[in-house]
């Protein structure tokens, strides 16, 4: 073997090899070069999972063989787990689920903001409204199913041209059940969302009260994907710079994968943060964004994506191959960058969403992007979630860059208004307000 190990870390890979880790997740976790990996896991009878292989059945092994090789996995990554909960407390709530305590998520929350919890079950929605000094419970009777078609409907109505009053009926109704029963326990001046399921897919901003008013409209709305995030994302605020690094339109040698958009949208970039570096096509490559992403206030992929519904950790962002990196920036690689960045953009054929499911996936590649910089990164994550109209991702960073200067919490949702975005733009008529429903900020703005 090119390498020899300690006895632990021995264990440790062969503890996670039995568990199907891929070797370049293990490469991440535990520091062994994917090869070395290999030859203890081979040498330990252990067929190495080929990324995105889960499923793919191995030789039947004897029950009690299979009963044996699972406890001392268990054993091993237990052991792990307790190490890395010592070294690194970001990495290892990202490994194993640690909720905060009520308690604890009421230290974290300021006074003006109110939390609402989502979890959504067969039969019913269930809300925990959580404030400084109060907790509050409520059931909504709206099964998963009903759930899940409401909110696709809402989906396909915002991305697509279609009648102004249908679309506001269906974000009315969804406002109806899941906003309007909360509001006598609301008496926060900022929500901070955490969604569950197909909610992870539901733009809250753009559902609509009866009286015609947006919800962004009577508050500025963060989200988290977990409550227990935000114990890192308030350690990690500050102030947005002007270093950006943006990667448009990369060349992925198929024609009908170039975003139209994408490439204007970078050059607008530069014209309004000068400092800006900005590669397109084949110079906008993963072995350029893994080298160059730690040194920027801004990262901006206007690119598409792969979700993997099965294996969220090989989610990737697609972006140039080179001789040294195959072009896909997986979600287990970009828990190893060390990134400072305050901003993470990712615009363009919906890099913030996979097919219409549980949602889970979109909720774990989120965290990936605010979470990593150097300890825990990016506080916050901007995303388009839709496919048209691409190029005014570029008018977005501005305005967040101006809010960000003006310290105001208020104005920074107004980004996502979109009553005020349709006074700044001249766009059609029937792009104005619902076109940008689906931009989303994830983290603490």
């Amino acid at each position: 073997m090119s390498n020899v190990l300690s006895e632990e870390k021995k264990q440790q890979v062969i503890a996670l090899g039995r568990l199907g880790w891929t070797l370049r997740r293990i490469e991440q976790a535990t520091g062994v070069r994917r090869e070395t990996a290999g030859a203890y896991l081979k040498a330990a009878g252990i067929a190495v999972r080929p990324p995105g292989a889960w499923g793919r059945r191995g030789p039947a092994t004897p029950a009690n063989g299979v009963i044996s090789d699972v406890r001392g996995a268990e054993a091993a990554y237990n052991a792990f787990l307790a190490r890395l909960r010592k070294e690194d407390k970001e990495q290892a709530s990202l490994m194993a689920v640690e909720p905060l305590t009520l308690k604890q998520v009421q230290e974290l929350i300021d006074p003006a903001q109110t939390l609402m919890e989502y979890f959504v079950t067969d039969n019913e929605v269930l809300v925990w409204i959580i404030e400084k000094d109060k907790l509050n419970f409520r059931r909504v009777g709206l099964s998963k199913s009903d759930l899940a078609k409401q909110v696709k409907t809402l989906r396909e109505m915002i991305s697509t041209v279609g009648d102004l009053r249908e679309l506001n009926a269906a974000s009315t109704s969804l406002y109806e059940s899941l906003v309007q029963p909360l509001l006598p326990f609301i008496t926060g001046k900022e929500l901070i969302i955490v969604p569950h399921d197909v909610l992870h897919y539901l733009p809250f901003q753009a559902l609509m009260s009866a009286d015609g008013r947006y919800l962004i409209e009577e508050y500025p709305i963060n989200y988290l994907s977990s409550a227990s995030l935000l114990r890192f994302t308030k350690e990690k605020s500050r102030t947005m710079g002007e270093r950006v690094l943006a990667f448009g339109n990369p060349d992925l040698n198929d024609p009908a994968m170039s975003l139209r958009f994408a490439g204007i949208e970078a050059k607008e970039i530069k014209n309004l943060y000068p400092e800006s570096t900005i590669y397109l096509e084949k110079e906008a490559t993963e072995e350029r964004a893994k080298t160059l992403s730690g040194q920027n206030d801004i990262i901006h992929f206007a690119s598409h994506a792969e979700l993997n519904e099965n294996d969220p950790l090989s989610s990737a962002l697609l972006l140039a191959k080179s001789d040294k990196e195959d072009g896909r920036l997986e979600v287990s690689e970009i828990f190893g960058m060390d990134l400072k960045a305050s901003l993470v953009v990712l615009s363009a054929c919906e890099t913030g969403l996979g097919k219409l499911s549980s949602g889970d996936e979109s909720g774990r590649v989120n965290p990936c992007v605010y979470l990593r910089r150097h300890t825990i990164g990016c506080c916050k994550s901007l995303e388009r979630r839709r496919q048209q109209h691409s190029a005014t991702d570029g008018e977005l960073l501005q305005e967040s860059q101006d809010d960000d200067e003006s310290g105001s919490a208020t104005t920074s949702a107004a980004i996502f208004n979109p009553r005020q975005r349709q006074q700044r733009s001249a766009r059609p008529a029937w792009d104005r307000g619902s076109g940008d429903a689906g931009e989303i900020a994830t983290g603490e703005i």
